[in-house]
């Protein structure tokens, strides 16, 4: 199951964990500035929300992945603190450094994305591009591979009831007519 957060001065619980990736990938392509209003980066308080949706989770695997520039500027909750919390857990943190200092006007703070993931026993990953997100990505999936087993069912509700006892209380109805004057009335 996957789920997202988004952040800036608070987090936003984008999408709640679900196996139905085609509504989550609708809930990325609606992303906006304009979910948060807050100005800042809530680093902490994002990862926070994460290991709350997954600690109760009973699965081999629990992996959060935090995307960000590391420059944690906002919230009341300290990365590292989160990162213990998400040890604590047993959480898996893979952080994702995005940009280079070179590049950009922004500050980008790798210690602290790098000591989330140290802390948390995940690993750190740079991408300058979307070529190389993706890469990550896919070595983030070689990285966790759980088997998983899948219940097909489905809980079935049946609608025909009301039908079925309508139809024999006027099968009953046309029995019980049969046998008097109406019943003359309908063979002519």
């Amino acid at each position: 199951r996957i789920g997202m957060v988004i952040f800036s001065g608070e987090p936003y619980s984008l999408c709640p964990l679900t196996t139905d990736y085609e509504m989550l990938q609708e809930y990325i392509d609606e992303i906006s500035s304009d979910h948060i209003k807050t100005s800042g980066t809530a680093i902490g308080n994002a990862l926070g929300m994460c290991i709350n949706r997954l600690r109760e989770i009973d699965s081999k695997s629990k992996v959060a992945i935090l995307i960000s520039d590391g420059d944690n500027t906002a919230g009341n909750l300290d990365p590292v603190t989160s990162a213990q919390l998400a040890k604590a857990f047993g959480v898996r943190v893979y952080t994702i450094v995005v940009g280079s200092s070179e590049n950009l006007t922004e500050k980008v703070d790798e210690g602290t994305l790098r000591e989330i993931a140290k802390i948390s026993e995940g690993k750190f990953f740079r991408a300058k591009d979307a070529a190389s997100l993706e890469n990550i990505f896919e070595e983030i999936n070689l990285l966790e591979k759980v088997e998983i087993k899948q219940n097909n069912s489905r809980n079935v509700r049946d609608f025909y009831h009301p039908y079925l006892r309508w139809s024999i209380a006027f099968l009953l109805i046309s029995f019980a007519l049969k046998n008097t004057f109406m019943g003359n009335i309908l063979e002519d």
